[in-house]
């Protein structure tokens, strides 16, 4: 429990440092740091479902029983929302390799392709393209 603890406090810190840096220095806001700053936010936001098993898990041991409480409400909190963090995680990965693949079959026309717009755009899309499961 106390190693889950730690790898989340050391994601959302890394998460924070991110988009601390990008809003800070004017010089980081290109199109890559757009999707980049995106999947920070991803990142940083998966510690929720990680807190939430945290929880559980000390639930858990207070109660003494060694059965799974993914069956309850929390359990399916943290399901349903850890499955969409990492799914827009996964696309945001995606959507980096594309603006990769871009910058280097496109390189002389990467600028007018590759704007901060349409990465603002792309990266919020890739949040409202998956819906949390009903």
């Amino acid at each position: 429990m106390s190693i889950h603890l730690i790898f989340t406090v050391a994601a959302v810190f890394g998460s924070y440092l991110v988009i601390r840096a990008f809003h800070k220095f004017h010089s980081l806001r290109t199109a890559s740091n757009v999707i980049l700053v995106s999947l920070s936010t991803a990142d940083g936001l998966l510690a929720i479902p990680l807190i939430f098993g945290i929880v559980q898990m000390s639930l858990r041991l207070l109660n003494g029983s060694d059965a799974e409480c993914s069956s309850g409400p929390l359990g399916k909190i943290t399901f349903i929302s850890s499955f969409f963090l990492i799914s827009v995680i996964i696309l945001h990965l995606a959507l980096i390799s594309v603006e990769r693949l871009i910058a280097v079959k496109f390189a002389l026309r990467y600028h007018t392709i590759v704007t901060n717009p349409r990465a603002l755009i792309v990266a919020l899309a890739m949040w409202f393209l998956l819906r949390p499961l009903r």
